[in-house]
């Protein structure tokens, strides 16, 4: 075989390459991310809405949207435990600690986090070679180095608890990736449809029954447990809940409890405020119409013992 017939044979590196339409296309290049949590807030943010936070969750969401670089959690490590330490590592999350340090002209400590984060964005922004930024807060202190990155030509993803929230930070970014799916069964299947209509009559035995255990959930908490003049927390109302005869009589499990609370939290049955503490408290929307509807749903065992807020002299709480 000659030279020639030998070129000819083997031909250029293009020759052997698969046809345009096989080719993998640049468009769709796999975005290199950094994951940055600010561990506390983003912790109590899944916390108060009883939402289990998990590294290898946070791990896989961050997969989701392309391939992790980087993940690093910002965090005062002496309030990490020894477990919280093992998953962390495991996942292959970096631990940048941010101890609280004492100031000159106050007795209270000062968190660290927000500037370690802000430090670490402008070094994203300006170094690194990274297409996306999910950033693991809702804290509105870090909007203008949002802004800086995106101006860099970096996309900025907030990592919020579910698909419905929606904070002030969030407007200024890229969009959301949620720490939980929109529920594609469950409650949200079951009776979304019935409380987007308001008529609270459900089309089957299930779902009737589902939406008499959210009736009586709403009753006892604005009747025997008087959420809307004591504050409660979610854990200590999820624990208040399960010690009821009603509850139990449901068989509900904490888990089961928790989906029912946060359904009506969606709904906006439940108000969720915070108070000068920024502490979390739950209060019973008396205006919102399901509550009338409860009345009426829960059983006898329950609502004998009760009057309908409309009978009620309580005054109404600021919503």
């Amino acid at each position: 075989m000659s030279l020639h017939e030998g070129k000819e044979r083997s031909g250029t590196p293009e020759d052997h390459l698969p046809p345009s339409s096989s080719r993998p296309s640049s468009r769709h290049r796999v975005a290199d991310i950094a994951m940055l949590i600010d561990w506390d807030n983003f912790y109590s943010q899944c916390a108060e809405r009883g939402i289990i936070v998990q590294p290898a969750r946070l791990k896989e969401v961050g997969r989701s949207a392309g391939r992790i670089r980087w993940a690093a959690i910002f965090v005062d490590a002496t309030r990490l435990t020894t477990a919280q330490r093992v998953q962390l590592f495991v996942e292959g999350f970096d631990i940048c600690d941010c101890p609280k340090l004492a100031t000159a002209h106050s007795t209270c400590l000062k968190d660290t986090v927000d500037a370690a984060i802000i430090e670490r964005m402008h070094a994203l922004a300006d170094f690194i070679e990274v297409d996306e930024i999910v950033l693991g807060s809702a804290d509105r202190d870090y909007l203008r180095v949002v802004q800086h990155l995106r101006d860099s030509g970096k996309r900025v993803r907030i990592l919020t608890p579910t698909p419905r929230d929606h904070p002030t930070l969030l407007q200024h970014s890229d969009g959301a990736l949620p720490y939980t799916a929109e529920a594609a069964d469950g409650l949200a299947r079951d009776l979304g449809g019935i409380f987007t209509r308001g008529t609270y009559v459900a089309p089957d035995p299930r779902s009737a029954e589902t939406l008499r255990s959210l009736a009586r959930i709403v009753v006892l908490m604005d009747g025997p447990l008087n959420v809307n003049v004591r504050d409660c927390g979610f854990r200590r109302l999820v624990e208040d809940l399960l010690r009821t005869d009603e509850v139990r009589a449901d068989h509900l499990t904490p888990e089961a409890l928790k989906e029912r609370l946060e359904f009506l939290i969606d709904r906006e049955v439940v108000l969720k405020e915070q108070d000068e503490r920024k502490y979390f408290r739950y209060r019973v929307s008396r205006r919102h119409p399901f509550v009338a509807h409860a009345y009426v749903l829960a059983d006898l065992r329950v609502s004998r013992l009760l009057t309908p807020p409309a009978n009620r002299g309580t005054k109404e709480c600021a919503t």
